[in-house]
């Protein structure tokens, strides 16, 4: 698993369903273990990275399975040295949206 990815920058927040909404992610509405959550590219705003949690990292992070990358609704095999099926750690700030799955798989 590459630990950190994301939350040493490679990666980040670069466009939020939050702020787009004005709506903040606040303690308790983190994802939960079978949610699917997006992280945009710092590199190109355009690229996001769908990713499925698999475990808590910790308070703030999560443990996620890289299911999808895609860029202007094109779909990706790979994008920045990072490719679907790779575990990465996720941080809440880098969350750009969460879809709740109740945990189905």
């Amino acid at each position: 698993m590459q630990e950190g990815r994301f939350s040493k920058g490679y990666i980040e927040l670069a466009r939020s369903l939050a702020q787009a909404t004005g709506r903040r992610l606040v303690r308790g509405d983190g994802p939960a273990v079978g949610d699917l959550v997006t992280v945009h590219s710092s590199i190109d705003p355009e690229v996001a990275f769908d990713l499925r949690v698999i475990a808590s990292a910790g308070p703030e992070s999560w443990n996620c399975v890289l299911v999808g990358i895609e860029r202007e609704a094109i779909s990706l095999l790979a994008f920045d040295g990072l490719e679907r099926g790779e575990e990465l750690t996720v941080s809440r700030a880098e969350i750009a949206g969460i879809i709740r799955c109740g945990g189905i798989h």
